[in-house]
């Protein structure tokens, strides 16, 4: 679904169980953020609050990624958890560089580790493909991946399951 925070609404509802084991059940205010027009402070408390109270029972990790296509309030939403949150609460989220582009005051918080990864030796991504490739594991088909994937380990093992051209090589 298009709509504001709506992986956001998607975690909560996964992880309620409607209040059996001392949990607050999940406030009407997440029905409004289903169309997009919850107020963002209540909203974003509520939010906290649910997590926080479910990382009281046992540690949680939230994983949000390619944070770059976010809108607005999910950006917002992210912040204020890195700023209000407390408890056992890892919150992981993943961008691509161009996150930078579209909201260069991201990293402006104290809260946050950031780690660039760098594209994996083309030896290693040539490694993935002749073993993904197998018999069809040309020298042509191995060049054709390691240029295609551009260091990603995900994208080499997408083409390599696929079927390389014969043809040349994709320039970089």
């Amino acid at each position: 679904r298009d709509l504001p925070l709506w992986p956001i609404v998607q975690l909560v509802r996964a992880l309620a169980d409607g209040g059996a084991d001392g949990v607050p059940e999940i406030p009407d205010v997440f029905d409004h953020a289903d169309h997009g027009d919850a107020d963002s402070d209540e909203l974003f408390w509520h939010l906290r609050r649910f997590l926080e109270t479910k990382a009281g029972q046992r540690p949680l990790c939230i994983v949000v990624d390619d944070i770059q296509w976010g809108d607005e309030r999910v950006r917002d939403f992210l912040r204020y958890m890195t700023r209000w949150t407390e408890g056992a609460i890892l919150l992981v989220a993943l961008a691509r560089p161009n996150l930078f582009q579209r909201w260069p005051d991201w990293s402006s918080t104290s809260t946050h580790l950031e780690l660039n990864l760098a594209p994996i030796a083309d030896e290693h991504i040539a490694s993935i493909a002749r073993r993904l490739l197998a018999d069809r594991a040309s020298e042509h088909a191995v060049g054709y991946v390691v240029d295609a994937s551009g260091g990603n380990p995900l994208f080499a093992t997408e083409i390599a399951s696929g079927q390389p051209p014969e043809a040349e090589r994709v320039p970089r």
